[in-house]
């Protein structure tokens, strides 16, 4: 506990020791495929004692990742700004890797709400076209969906259970400029995964292309993923 609390504590002399730089080098966050490597404008370290220590020759804590900064190049691509939000690794993802109570495959999650998809009022509007201008907080990044979309920290344990919320997901995103997407789209569970909105990004020599995707057109009809005749709540 000694040595763990010295290490995590407030470092007054030497502020980069428990810090990197990495200058938005790659790094890969969690085991492919899926979406796990970005470039890390910073990692912060802190260290955890060994439970059950008993003495000896082996050490008495071992070297964590505390918070990553990191940049979506999706984020950046679609809105024109820097793209960083702040990370720390999920509990679900601790506690289970990507498998057992972690449904929705989360990795990371937002300590902050400052990672923000705006295209709709802030943001560069122009990138996304006419169609759809998703504005939305960043609450989490998940290995097979990306970027976890919801009002607040504490949204991506829901999205890791299992369950997509589109009032979260989306509490702004409008589609034709005006109708908002949370009242078209109906809650899914991961069984039901395909059919979740995502960002993705396509890259070629000529070009870097991102884009909104919802696939609608394969749905079982035992599938409600959207509300018909819907004028949504925008004024």
């Amino acid at each position: 506990a000694g040595a763990a609390g010295q290490y995590n504590g407030p470092d007054q002399a030497v502020p980069g020791r428990t810090s990197a730089d990495l200058q938005k080098q790659l790094l890969q966050l969690a085991p492919g495929p899926g979406s796990v490597t970005f470039p890390i404008d910073e990692l912060h370290f802190r260290v955890k004692d060994v439970p059950g220590w008993k003495g000896g020759n082996g050490p008495r804590c071992y070297p964590m990742i505390a918070t990553v900064r990191l940049q979506s190049t999706e984020i950046a691509q679609m809105t024109g700004g820097e793209g960083l939000g702040n990370f720390e690794y999920a509990d679900h993802y601790l506690g289970a890797g990507f498998g057992g109570s972690n449904a929705g495959k989360l990795f990371l999650a937002a300590k902050d709400m400052s990672l923000v998809a705006d295209l709709g009022g802030g943001g560069r509007s122009d990138k996304s076209g006419g169609f759809v201008q998703p504005t939305f907080g960043v609450v989490g990044l998940s290995q097979e969906f990306g970027h976890v979309g919801g009002t607040a920290t504490g949204d991506s344990a829901t999205f890791a259970g299992g369950s997509f919320q589109p009032d979260k997901w989306f509490p702004s995103a409008k589609i034709f400029g005006g109708i908002d997407l949370k009242d078209l789209l109906v809650p899914l569970v991961m069984s039901e995964a395909s059919h979740i909105p995502q960002l993705k990004t396509t890259r070629t020599k000529e070009q870097v292309e991102t884009s909104f995707e919802h696939h609608v057109a394969t749905l079982p009809d035992k599938v409600l993923v959207l509300k018909m005749n819907q004028r949504g709540t925008s004024t």
